[in-house]
């Protein structure tokens, strides 16, 4: 009796020390985005019924409103992350992306293809007009989002849109890498 009252206490130790961990490495990443310069653009949520936690930077809002994620299982990160995700937005009075949605890149001179985007969009009334909202999401793998931040120009082509980006969204960039663990 005396073994399984132990037994049953040493069980009840060690989960809430994990969950512990668990909870003070969620909040060591939501602290650690207050010390980055653009530290208001920084989410770090957990969805405790899907058991994942997403780490977001953005919106940027230009020509295109742009932000990127990553996202692994758990409150802290136990796997290497295999890719950014990178999000355009757009509103706008037709449709910019219902037949055109490849996102091409240029990184200090070389081109990269990164493929098609998932879309979505729908028409919807803001500021007393109606518009078209439309979202590309792109899975981009880690080591490609890698070479953006390092670089001294990254121009973008999404769709019939053609952008660069600027210091401060690659800034974010490297502070979004930053909280990506290493293995």
């Amino acid at each position: 009796m005396q073994a399984d009252i132990m037994k049953r206490l040493i069980i009840c130790v060690v989960i809430s020390m994990l969950f512990s961990v668990s909870v003070q490495a969620h909040s060591a990443l939501k602290e650690k985005t207050k010390n980055f310069k653009n530290s208001k653009r920084f989410a770090v949520t957990y969805d405790r019924f899907k058991d994942r936690t997403w780490v977001r930077v953005g919106p940027f809002i230009d020509r295109l409103s742009i932000s990127a994620s990553f996202t692994f299982e758990g409150e802290s990160q136990s796997a290497p992350v295999s890719e950014i995700t990178l999000i355009f937005y757009s509103y706008s009075s037709d449709w910019r992306f219902l037949n055109n949605r490849d996102l091409y890149v240029i990184v200090d001179g070389e081109r990269m293809d990164l493929g098609e985007g998932a879309r979505s969009g729908s028409v919807t009334s803001r500021y007393r007009s109606v518009g078209v909202t439309e979202t590309l999401v792109f899975a981009v793998p880690f080591t490609v989002f890698e070479k953006f931040t390092n670089a001294k120009s990254v121009e973008f082509k999404v769709g019939p849109i053609e952008t660069s980006l600027k210091d401060e969204h690659l800034t974010a960039f490297r502070d979004l890498l930053s909280l990506v663990r290493r293995f």
